[in-house]
Protein backbone atom coordinates (compact mmCIF):
# COMPACT_ATOMS: atom_id res chain seq x y z
CA UNK A 1 0.00 0.00 0.00
CA UNK A 2 2.75 2.23 0.53
CA UNK A 3 4.47 1.72 -2.84
CA UNK A 4 0.96 2.07 -4.30
CA UNK A 5 0.17 5.49 -2.50
CA UNK A 6 3.67 6.98 -3.89
CA UNK A 7 3.19 5.73 -7.37
CA UNK A 8 -0.79 6.69 -7.35
CA UNK A 9 0.15 9.83 -5.71
CA UNK A 10 2.64 11.27 -7.79
CA UNK A 11 1.39 9.97 -11.49
CA UNK A 12 -1.49 10.32 -11.02
CA UNK A 13 -4.27 6.62 -11.78
CA UNK A 14 -3.85 7.04 -15.19
CA UNK A 15 0.03 7.76 -15.24
CA UNK A 16 0.42 5.00 -12.68
CA UNK A 17 1.85 2.08 -13.62
CA UNK A 18 1.13 -1.40 -12.01
CA UNK A 19 3.95 -3.20 -13.54
CA UNK A 20 6.45 -0.52 -11.75
CA UNK A 21 4.45 -0.95 -8.17
CA UNK A 22 4.89 -4.98 -8.76
CA UNK A 23 8.71 -4.54 -9.43
CA UNK A 24 9.41 -2.04 -6.07
CA UNK A 25 6.88 -4.51 -4.01
CA UNK A 26 9.46 -7.62 -5.42
CA UNK A 27 5.70 -9.08 -6.75
CA UNK A 28 4.80 -9.33 -10.25
CA UNK A 29 1.86 -7.55 -11.91
CA UNK A 30 -0.28 -10.90 -12.16
CA UNK A 31 -0.01 -11.53 -8.61
CA UNK A 32 -1.94 -7.78 -8.01
CA UNK A 33 -4.31 -8.16 -9.57
CA UNK A 34 -5.22 -11.25 -7.98
CA UNK A 35 -5.16 -9.83 -5.10
CA UNK A 36 -7.32 -6.48 -6.38
CA UNK A 37 -9.08 -7.48 -9.62
CA UNK A 38 -7.49 -4.83 -11.08
CA UNK A 39 -5.42 -1.25 -11.53
CA UNK A 40 -8.88 0.12 -10.67
CA UNK A 41 -9.00 -2.18 -7.30
CA UNK A 42 -5.19 -1.64 -6.16
CA UNK A 43 -6.21 2.13 -6.34
CA UNK A 44 -9.34 1.67 -4.76
CA UNK A 45 -7.66 -0.01 -1.64
CA UNK A 46 -4.92 2.08 -1.76
CA UNK A 47 -7.12 4.79 -1.26
CA UNK A 48 -8.86 3.20 1.90
CA UNK A 49 -5.26 2.03 3.41
CA UNK A 50 -4.22 5.99 2.89
CA UNK A 51 -7.56 7.23 4.20
CA UNK A 52 -7.41 5.00 7.15
CA UNK A 53 -4.12 5.75 7.91
CA UNK A 54 -4.82 9.75 8.01
CA UNK A 55 -7.92 9.35 9.88
CA UNK A 56 -5.79 7.00 12.37
CA UNK A 57 -3.06 10.05 12.95
CA UNK A 58 -5.73 12.29 13.28
CA UNK A 59 -7.92 10.59 15.29
CA UNK A 60 -5.22 9.63 18.55
CA UNK A 61 -5.86 12.29 20.06
CA UNK A 62 -6.89 12.74 24.08
CA UNK A 63 -9.90 15.42 23.92
CA UNK A 64 -11.78 14.56 27.04
CA UNK A 65 -9.14 15.95 29.65
CA UNK A 66 -8.59 19.42 27.87
CA UNK A 67 -11.28 22.32 27.61
CA UNK A 68 -13.25 22.75 25.05
CA UNK A 69 -11.50 25.62 23.69
CA UNK A 70 -7.93 23.72 24.02
CA UNK A 71 -10.21 20.18 22.69
CA UNK A 72 -10.71 22.44 19.38
CA UNK A 73 -6.91 23.98 19.20
CA UNK A 74 -5.72 20.55 18.40
CA UNK A 75 -8.47 19.42 15.90
CA UNK A 76 -7.22 22.12 14.04
CA UNK A 77 -3.09 21.67 14.51
CA UNK A 78 -2.73 18.15 13.92
CA UNK A 79 -4.35 17.82 10.73
CA UNK A 80 -2.38 20.84 10.19
CA UNK A 81 1.11 18.99 11.50
CA UNK A 82 -0.15 15.89 9.78
CA UNK A 83 -1.22 16.74 6.70
CA UNK A 84 2.48 18.15 6.10
CA UNK A 85 3.54 15.07 6.83
CA UNK A 86 1.14 13.16 4.79
CA UNK A 87 2.55 14.95 1.73
CA UNK A 88 1.71 11.72 -0.59
CA UNK A 89 -2.20 11.10 1.02
CA UNK A 90 -2.96 14.57 0.19
CA UNK A 91 -1.79 14.60 -3.30
CA UNK A 92 -3.95 11.39 -4.06
CA UNK A 93 -6.73 13.09 -2.34
CA UNK A 94 -6.51 16.04 -4.67
CA UNK A 95 -6.06 13.41 -7.90
CA UNK A 96 -9.42 11.75 -6.48
CA UNK A 97 -10.67 15.47 -6.36
CA UNK A 98 -9.83 15.77 -10.25
CA UNK A 99 -11.86 12.63 -11.01
CA UNK A 100 -14.48 13.88 -9.18
CA UNK A 101 -14.45 11.33 -6.38
CA UNK A 102 -15.48 8.55 -8.86
CA UNK A 103 -13.64 6.16 -6.94
CA UNK A 104 -14.75 6.83 -3.47
CA UNK A 105 -18.00 7.10 -4.11
CA UNK A 106 -18.00 3.26 -5.10
CA UNK A 107 -16.39 2.76 -1.65
CA UNK A 108 -19.47 1.43 0.80
CA UNK A 109 -17.02 1.85 3.76
CA UNK A 110 -16.11 5.62 2.61
CA UNK A 111 -18.29 7.48 4.74
CA UNK A 112 -17.88 4.89 7.52
CA UNK A 113 -14.03 5.79 7.32
CA UNK A 114 -14.91 9.36 7.77
CA UNK A 115 -17.67 9.32 10.35
CA UNK A 116 -15.68 9.35 13.35
CA UNK A 117 -13.56 12.34 12.56
CA UNK A 118 -17.19 14.40 12.51
CA UNK A 119 -18.47 12.79 15.23
CA UNK A 120 -15.30 14.11 17.27
CA UNK A 121 -15.92 17.79 15.99
CA UNK A 122 -19.66 17.36 16.82
CA UNK A 123 -18.63 16.22 20.82
CA UNK A 124 -15.93 18.62 21.60
CA UNK A 125 -18.61 21.36 20.00
CA UNK A 126 -21.08 20.35 21.56
CA UNK A 127 -19.38 20.15 25.06
CA UNK A 128 -18.09 24.35 24.10
CA UNK A 129 -21.55 24.57 23.79
CA UNK A 130 -22.73 23.24 27.34
CA UNK A 131 -20.34 25.15 29.03
CA UNK A 132 -20.77 28.33 27.49
CA UNK A 133 -17.42 28.70 25.54
CA UNK A 134 -18.99 28.24 22.35
CA UNK A 135 -21.87 29.98 20.08
CA UNK A 136 -25.14 27.95 19.71
CA UNK A 137 -26.45 27.26 16.20
CA UNK A 138 -23.40 26.62 14.46
CA UNK A 139 -23.09 23.50 12.02
CA UNK A 140 -20.68 20.83 13.01
CA UNK A 141 -20.10 19.70 9.51
CA UNK A 142 -18.84 23.47 8.19
CA UNK A 143 -16.78 23.42 11.11
CA UNK A 144 -15.38 20.36 10.08
CA UNK A 145 -14.49 22.06 6.97
CA UNK A 146 -13.23 25.05 8.59
CA UNK A 147 -11.12 22.88 10.56
CA UNK A 148 -9.50 20.68 7.69
CA UNK A 149 -9.19 23.30 4.97
CA UNK A 150 -6.17 25.31 5.84
CA UNK A 151 -3.79 21.85 6.29
CA UNK A 152 -5.38 20.89 3.07
CA UNK A 153 -4.70 23.49 1.56
CA UNK A 154 -0.91 24.30 3.21
CA UNK A 155 -0.08 21.13 1.15
CA UNK A 156 -1.16 20.90 -2.10
CA UNK A 157 -0.99 24.13 -3.01
CA UNK A 158 2.56 24.69 -1.63
CA UNK A 159 4.61 24.90 -4.85
CA UNK A 160 2.03 26.75 -6.87
CA UNK A 161 1.60 29.25 -3.82
CA UNK A 162 5.93 29.07 -3.37
CA UNK A 163 6.97 29.61 -7.16
CA UNK A 164 4.41 32.66 -6.76
CA UNK A 165 5.25 34.17 -3.63
CA UNK A 166 8.78 32.54 -2.46
CA UNK A 167 9.29 30.19 0.43
CA UNK A 168 9.05 32.31 2.93
CA UNK A 169 5.91 30.56 4.37
CA UNK A 170 7.29 27.01 4.13
CA UNK A 171 9.84 27.57 6.39
CA UNK A 172 10.01 26.27 9.91
CA UNK A 173 8.84 29.85 11.49
CA UNK A 174 6.60 30.24 8.57
CA UNK A 175 4.72 26.94 9.16
CA UNK A 176 4.45 27.64 13.16
CA UNK A 177 3.10 31.34 11.54
CA UNK A 178 0.55 29.51 9.46
CA UNK A 179 -0.54 26.99 12.14
CA UNK A 180 -1.48 29.80 15.00
CA UNK A 181 -3.65 32.05 12.10
CA UNK A 182 -5.50 28.73 11.03
CA UNK A 183 -6.48 28.38 15.17
CA UNK A 184 -7.48 31.94 15.70
CA UNK A 185 -9.64 31.67 12.44
CA UNK A 186 -11.23 29.02 13.84
CA UNK A 187 -11.92 29.71 17.53
CA UNK A 188 -12.66 33.62 15.92
CA UNK A 189 -15.72 31.99 14.68
CA UNK A 190 -16.63 29.33 17.44
CA UNK A 191 -15.50 30.84 20.70
CA UNK A 192 -18.36 32.96 21.92
CA UNK A 193 -17.33 36.67 22.87
CA UNK A 194 -17.43 37.24 26.68
CA UNK A 195 -19.22 40.17 27.64
CA UNK A 196 -16.72 43.42 29.26
CA UNK A 197 -19.28 44.53 31.90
Amino acid sequence: MDVALVEFSERGFDGARVNHIAEMTSTSKRMLYYYFGDKAGLYRATLLAAYENAKAMDHNLTLNELTPTEALKQLVVKPFNNRSALTSFTRLVAGENLRRGECVKQLPEFQEINRPTLELIQTVYARGVETGEFKAGLDPLALLWLVLAPATFNVSNQHTFSAAWGEKLYTETGQQMLCDMAVQSVLSVVVKEQDSD
